[in-house]
């Protein structure tokens, strides 16, 4: 540990382009302390972003209705690399767009009503 505390060593090359080579500290001290304690929370943040999705095939109706329900907003896989994000009101969708139902197929039913995704609102002009 305290080989890493105190430097990297690294070769460098002289500026004039010739092979002459000096050694240099990369980090010292302090920094490279606070680059070994961050490892850690960038592996635990990485990993959260690998959790997969809720899948409407592999779920019941009611779970998957009850899931949209308590979140309030959530995507839903519907198959390999198909997904979407269901709403369950109006609030959780921009000023924007409006809400449309959504019908998703799960494990006990072919159509089953879990919320509403967010659209673009159509406006006509005269």
């Amino acid at each position: 540990m305290r080989k890493l505390k105190h430097a990297l060593l690294i070769t460098l090359r002289d500026i004039r382009g010739d092979n002459r080579s000096v050694t240099g500290y990369l980090w010292r001290g302090e920094a490279m302390r606070n680059v070994l304690l961050s490892l850690p929370f960038l592996f635990v943040a990485s990993s959260a972003f690998a959790q997969a999705m809720p899948n409407s095939l592999s779920m019941t109706c009611a779970a998957t209705s009850a899931l949209v329900s308590q979140r309030g907003a959530i995507v839903i896989g519907t198959g390999p690399n198909i997904f979407d994000r269901y709403v369950a009101n109006q609030r959780y969708c921009n000023n924007q767009q409006t809400t449309t139902p959504a019908w998703l197929q799960t494990s006990d039913q072919a159509q089953c009503f879990v919320g509403y995704r967010c659209r673009e609102r159509l406006f006509h002009s005269r």
